[in-house]
């Protein structure tokens, strides 16, 4: 293949974008002064979504000596754009004083929001802010007429930076001055209305001394998350650092931001001064200006990245910091930075070429820090805008980077606005074609190859054309889709054989190549045509490998060789079954016609060039008959007593062959002993005689079964004979009499049966017949027989009910029962309590005592008290059901203990919450006196771990304290009283918890109340609430002879009611 590279240009990134106004390079001016120049310079640019430049600063007007906001917007070709106010240039004056435009930002309607200065009339400056519609005029909906100025205390107040919010406020950056200590770091937010957002700091405004005096804030960015961030500088005593300021949304420091939501950062001991700020994708902050490293008069840029939270980050340049000199060891200032979307960094400024005079200054560097040698070769890039005269400067104090990665720059030239704009990538240097060669025949639009381009930036996209120029002469036979060259028709190659194209390939920044391919058509042979097959049936059972029959092809090329595979296509369900050896087709395994009858594969066959062609074949098994493979039996079980010819199942044969027809008969061999005792009718087995299970339970037989060809299959069967099921022969009842008054449904007695069938399974109830005139007055549930209502042994002191016991087969047996009622006497023990009205607990190894009862709602008791484990006491807790048993619900046996300390633990009361949790009051030994004690219960006897998180509460009020009643308020609240040692007698001592177990402090303050009656001793028993909610206490007090009865009452705050 033969190829030529041409390129018309080798551009470079950082190269001057020549589509940009012809060289790169625009300058604009507002009016013309007697200097020659209007003093014009652009401090700050935007770009809009729709690609137009927007572009902000200052104009002299020389009419009074004043200078005005500035802007001016340009159409992607840096002409100006005259939709802007019909000259693409636009002026505003704040109040007749000079007015200075140093930052701009876009909302995302499109208005254009710029900041900075006025002249308030007063020997003084204030922020400065003006909205603009998109075509330029002012927005009358900020404010009233477009522009906001605000002052912070009289003093210098200068806006250096602006930026949107997501919600669409406006935070606006820079400088306040005060009298004593210098400037610091002042903020501002407003509302989309231009109105002070008073959510911000109370009024709108922030200010933040960062060092000890001279805090300029020059920059300002939002993070994601919302918060604020500000850049600058700040004096250190004798030199400026480089400064940073995070705030909330609120205007709060963030002191998640290195302690205190300040930072600065020294680069070598000269003045350093940071004026842009951008943050990056990953959320760190990237800050760039200039530092006095050297000597005093020698500036390089400088850059600094932090971590979120504040820290330098040494991944960037190994400290975090990165200066650059342009070489010249003069001057060079950054005044702005920004990100590109690949992470690279793009810092502007200006470089200082001879002692001054500066020119436009652009410095690009890696993630790392280190300087893209593909920026320019070696990173940075220097532009003069025009002639140095008289000292005339070019500064670059904004850069902005284009959706196409083109990269904005505005600064001063040094009387008009200038811009410049660069390209961001290098063009390509190369083009491959994977493929250079088509077979003749192929058809219309067959892909040749597919593009590819060398080119040194990583990443590019590339678009592919056909272009006229050497070596195009064949470029309409071909069509470019994506990167993959086509033949546009088939090509013959008896026509021609060889094809001459030219191909550009162009990035994304208009950047191309352009190489001349030439295209060989490939002579083809041609495909087969058909395939035949000597014989397309083979018969069931045969051998595995067994042949179907001999391949063949029709090709046009006469003497051809073929190849035969068995491919995957339309018709190759059933390739898998088969096998070709040469050009015989052969069965892999042995065929069952009555599994499948009809197989379908794909042949291709396969010239010595590679053409093929495919066929679908459909290969037929023909039916053998086959011998039974199986007997079945439905049942092999008979009942004993059935009868003579009892059925006992009926035979079903498997076979291969469908649709076959068989006879059975008991034949000699292997299994065959008791043939003898069995007949088969038709296709059922019969038992010839009546069989007994006692006399024998098992019997084998041997049965043949045969098809209509002869063929046949034996099994032996084993036959099992069934026990019958008899009827139950007596039914008991544990207890025949009842007590008088017992509640409704009370057992009377457990029923039980006597049965031949061990195991069977009974169901009982009450039946009419002998003995059943009293049924109605009992029913059954389960095996227990109960009295519906409640029996009165003077109304009816006997009853007669007649029960049927029923097994699991339906036999039953029936008995009527006398029911006595006994005559129960007022006073004596509730027998139906455990039998005799009595019940004792052993709780643990000792001595137990129960000190308090409560019923719950479902009539079940539980007792609180205390139980002896052998070296101290613990709290101890039972449930009862109503009739006395332990209520094994209740923790399992329907006993719990609890160790609320390390010593003695005692429960005096116990209540039930209206939730069914159960709470308990007493005392717990800590080691040196007594506490008042708290547990509560869930209603399954575990401790309710919502209550103080482990379900046990202890309260010291002093000394020894120790807790004798407890009761629940309708709110939930708990009251426990008691008595407390005040050092020298007792008191009453009363504390109320919330339900989490927490003390309530509405509660006399602290949730605790003691109270003393004289000077001795007084003891609480028992508390009660009243229905308005009022505590009502009771217990003794010592009047110094005796004891007397006391008596308080407390309000629900826990004051004593004085009424």
């Amino acid at each position: 293949m033969k190829a030529e590279v041409l390129c018309d240009r080798a551009l470079m990134a950082g190269d001057l974008d020549i589509s940009f106004d012809g060289d790169g390079k625009v300058t604009t001016d507002f009016a013309t002064t007697e200097f020659g120049g209007a003093l014009d310079r652009a401090y700050s640019v935007a770009i809009q979504t729709d690609g137009k430049i927007l572009a902000a600063g200052r104009s002299f007007t020389g009419n009074g000596e004043q200078y005005n906001f500035a802007l001016t917007r340009y159409n992607s070709n840096g002409s100006l754009d005259t939709t802007f106010d019909g000259d693409g240039k636009v002026t505003t004056d704040f109040g007749g004083g000079d007015d200075h435009a140093y930052s701009i930002s876009i909302q995302s309607d499109g208005k254009i929001v710029v900041a900075g200065e006025s002249y308030n009339g007063s020997k003084r400056f204030d922020f400065a802010l003006a909205r603009y519609n998109s075509n330029g005029s002012l927005d009358t909906t900020f404010d009233g007429d477009g522009k906001v100025t605000t002052d912070f205390d009289g003093g210098d107040d200068i806006a250096y930076s602006v930026a949107i919010q997501s919600d669409g406020k406006i935070v606006v950056a820079g400088k306040r001055y005060k009298v004593v200590g210098g400037d610091d770091f002042a903020l501002t937010r407003y509302n989309s209305n231009g109105s002070l957002d008073t959510t911000f700091d109370a009024d709108g405004k922030v200010t933040t001394a960062v060092g000890s005096s001279n805090d300029y804030a020059r920059s300002i960015a939002i993070q994601s998350d919302g918060k604020i961030v500000v850049a600058g500088n700040s004096l250190n005593g004798s030199r400026s650092d480089f400064a940073l300021t995070r705030y909330n949304s609120n205007g709060s420091l963030d002191t998640t931001f290195d302690g205190d939501g300040k930072v600065t950062t020294d680069f070598g001991g000269g003045d350093d001064h940071a004026y842009s700020i951008s943050i990056q994708s990953d959320g760190k902050i990237v800050v760039a200006g200039f530092s006095g490293i050297g000597t005093i008069d020698s500036k390089d840029f400088a850059l600094t990245r932090y971590n979120s939270n504040g820290s330098l980050d040494t991944t960037f340049d190994g400290d975090g910091k990165v200066t650059t000199d342009f070489g010249r060891n003069l001057d060079d200032h950054a005044y702005s930075v920004t990100i590109q979307r690949d992470g690279k960094i793009v810092v502007s400024g200006m470089s200082e070429h001879v002692r001054g005079g500066y020119d436009f200054a652009l410095a690009r560097y890696n993630a790392n820090g280190s300087l893209d040698t593909s920026f320019d070769g070696d990173g940075t890039v220097t532009t003069t805008i025009g002639i140095h005269n008289f000292g005339q400067n070019y500064g670059a104090f904004s850069v902005a980077i284009q959706s196409d990665g083109k990269i904005v720059v505005a600064g001063d030239g040094p009387f008009d606005f200038a811009l410049t704009r660069y390209n961001a990538s290098d063009a390509p240097t190369d083009i491959t074609l994977s493929l250079t060669s088509i077979a003749e025949n192929a058809p219309a639009n067959t892909t040749v190859g597919t593009l590819s381009t060398i080119d040194p930036d990583a990443g590019d996209a590339f678009n592919y054309t056909l272009v006229l120029g050497t070596g195009s002469i064949d470029n309409a036979s071909f069509n470019i889709s994506g990167n993959s060259l086509r033949a546009t028709s088939s090509f013959d190659f008896e026509t021609k054989s060889s094809y001459s194209i030219r191909i550009r390939s162009t990035d994304q920044g208009g950047f191309f190549t352009e190489k001349m391919f030439t295209i060989t058509v490939i002579d083809t042979n041609e495909s087969p045509t058909n395939i035949s097959l000597s014989s397309k049936t083979i018969a069931e059972n045969s051998a595995a490998i067994t042949p179907v029959g001999t391949l063949s092809t029709a090709d046009p090329d006469a003497d051809n060789s073929f190849t035969y595979t068995l491919v995957a296509g339309s018709g190759d369900a059933d390739n898998a079954a088969f096998n070709i050896a040469g050009s015989i087709l052969r069965a892999t395994n042995t065929f069952n016609f009555e599994a499948k009858s009809s197989y379908i594969i794909r042949v291709r066959s396969t010239d010595q060039g590679g053409l093929f062609t495919e066929k679908v074949f459909t290969i037929t098994v023909i039916n053998v008959n086959e011998a039974p493979t199986d007997i079945a039996l439905s049942s092999s079980t008979i009942a004993e007593n059935a009868g003579a010819n009892a059925v006992v199942g009926t035979l079903s044969t498997t076979d291969p062959d469908g649709g076959n027809t068989f006879s059975y008969s008991l034949v000699s061999g292997i299994g065959s002993a008791d043939n003898g005792a069995f007949n088969i009718s038709g296709s059922t087995l019969r038992a010839t005689s009546s069989l007994d299970f006692e006399t024998k339970s098992s019997y084998t037989v041997r049965i043949r079964t045969t098809d209509q060809g002869g063929l046949f299959f034996e099994k032996a069967f084993t036959i099992t004979v069934t026990e019958a099921n008899e009827a139950p022969t007596d039914i008991t009842l544990s207890s025949t009499s009842i007590a008088e008054n017992a509640p409704a449904n009370i057992a009377v007695g457990t029923l039980s049966t006597i049965d031949p069938n061990a195991g069977d399974t009974l169901t009982y109830t009450l039946v009419s017949g002998t003995g059943s005139t009293d049924n109605g007055a009992f029913n059954i549930s389960g095996s227990t027989l109960r009295a519906t209502t409640s029996l009165d042994f003077e109304a009816k002191n006997i009853y007669s009910v007649r029960i049927r016991t029923t097994d699991r087969g339906g036999l039953s047996t029936e008995k009527p029962f006398t029911i006595a009622v006994t005559d129960m006497v007022v006073g004596d023990l509730d027998n139906t309590f455990d039998g005799d009205g009595k019940v004792t607990t052993v709780v643990g190894s000792s001595h137990d005592a129960a000190h308090s009862v409560a019923m719950q709602s479902d009539g079940k008791i539980v007792v609180a008290g205390y139980s002896d484990n052998g070296s101290n006491l613990d709290f101890a807790l039972m449930r009862y059901n109503s009739n006395g048993s332990l209520d094994t619900t209740f923790d399992g046996d329907g006993k719990v203990t609890t160790a609320v300390g390390s010593s003695h633990d005692a429960a005096h009361s116990v209540a039930i919450q209206s939730d069914g949790k159960i709470v308990v009051a007493g005392y717990s030994d800590n080691g040196s006196n007594y506490e008042f004690a708290l547990t509560r219960y869930n209603s399954n006897g575990s401790l309710d771990t919502n209550f103080d998180g482990d379900g046990k509460v202890t309260t010291d009020f002093g000394s020894s304290d120790t807790a004798y009643s407890v009761a629940i308020q309708s709110d939930g609240k708990i009251v426990v009283a008691g008595y407390s040692f005040n050092g020298s007698n007792r008191d009453f001592a009363l504390t109320r918890y919330n339900a989490n177990g927490s003390l309530d402090t509405t509660f006399d303050g602290d949730g605790k109340v003691t109270t003393d009656f004289g000077n001795s001793d007084d003891f609480a028993y028992s508390v009660a609430i009243q229905s308005d909610g009022k505590i009502l206490v009771a217990g003794e007090s010592f009047n110094g002879s005796n004891r007397d009865f006391a008596l308080t009452r407390y309000n629900s705050n826990g004051s004593l009611d004085t009424t």
